[in-house]
Parts: C-alpha cells; sequence; structure tokens
C-alpha cells in the first residue's frame, strides 16, 4: 500500500486537505486516521509518513495516540472512517489479521459503536415520548 493512496483516501471520505497547516479538531483527527493508516499498513518510517502531510515523526507519533485515546473511545464518526478504510485497504491487499488480538480489538470496538448509537437512539425516543405525552 502506498501513503499517497491511504492519504487521498482519507481525504476523500473526509471531505479534508489533511496537509492543511490547521488545527481544527477535524483535521486533527482526520490526520490521526491516516497516521494510523499508514503506520499499521505501510512499512514507512515514521518522517516519511509525516512528511506526505507536511508534519514530523513526533506529530504522527502523536496523532496515533490521540487515535487511540480519543476517536476509538468518544469519536464514533472518525472511527467508523478508520474501519471502512482498513476494511477496504484488507480487501484490496488481500492482507489478513497476523495478531488474533488485533481481530477482536476491532470487533469489540465495533459492536461498543453499535451500543452507543443504539443508546442515543434510546435517549432521543424516550424525548419524543415525554413529548408526546406532555
Amino acid at each position: 500500500m502506498n501513503l499517497e493512496t491511504i492519504k487521498t483516501t482519507v481525504e476523500t471520505i473526509t471531505n479534508q486537505k489533511i496537509d492543511k497547516e490547521s488545527r481544527d479538531r477535524h483535521l486533527v483527527y482526520a490526520r490521526a486516521v491516516y497516521f494510523k493508516l499508514a503506520r499499521q499498513h505501510t512499512r514507512y518510517t515514521l518522517l516519511k509518513i509525516g512528511a506526505v502531510v507536511g508534519r514530523h515523526h513526533a506529530s504522527v507519533i502523536h496523532g496515533i495516540k490521540i487515535f487511540d485515546d480519543i476517536i476509538t473511545r468518544y469519536e464514533s464518526e472518525y472511527y467508523k472512517i478508520y474501519l471502512d478504510i482498513d476494511k477496504n485497504i484488507r480487501r484490496t491487499t488481500g492482507e489478513k489479521y497476523n495478531n488474533p488480538m488485533l481481530y477482536y480489538r476491532d470487533k469489540y470496538a465495533q459492536t461498543l459503536i453499535k451500543a452507543r448509537d443504539l443508546q442515543r437512539e434510546n435517549i432521543q425516543l424516550r424525548k419524543q415520548l415525554i413529548n408526546n405525552l406532555l
């Protein structure tokens, strides 16, 4: 897999230019998704991964930490984007999970996202019910 292909895919799906000089949250999260995918599916150095989007190797490390700590827990929209791109990359390259732990971690994350979506839907339905009763 090629770094430019991963970058273009993330930019297309998120509708953001991730090499733009900005600290806006949506750009930081989109870059974090790119960093995680690039690190996971290529053997390029952190310096090379960062250079594609005009960042240093330390920014790549920080972006991966943002992905692991924030996006996987709180930003289900960006995590869904990551899962979709990851699935497409695995399909096109024929790559399988090398570590069963990664497979089950991703399954757990997908289940957690579904549970959060159902919880939000439940809250909205409760609000509608209360409004209809009043």
